[in-house]
């Protein structure tokens, strides 16, 4: 929560903490829907930031799979 600029803009910060905060996957969301209504930013023309972002739920989602494929018959002990 407190890494996406939801109440503030990553431009405040150095080149080195807006690296950072792109590294989080919700940065592509809100500054895109800020880009789109507020700047007239289009969220395909930002493409790296696109490919990004599903590259890592791709990730995600298949680390997330794995596990609990592994864990599928003790999955409800660990919940």
């Amino acid at each position: 929560m407190w890494g996406t600029p939801i109440a503030w803009n990553a431009q405040m910060f150095s080149e080195k903490a807006q690296m950072f905060f792109k590294l989080n996957p919700i940065y592509y969301l809100v500054e895109g829907y800020r880009d789109c209504f507020v700047q007239d930013i289009w969220f395909w023309q930002k493409y790296h930031q696109m490919e990004y972002f599903w590259a890592l739920i791709l990730l995600l989602m298949m680390v997330g799979t794995f596990v609990f494929d592994r864990l599928r018959t003790s999955f409800a002990d660990f919940i």
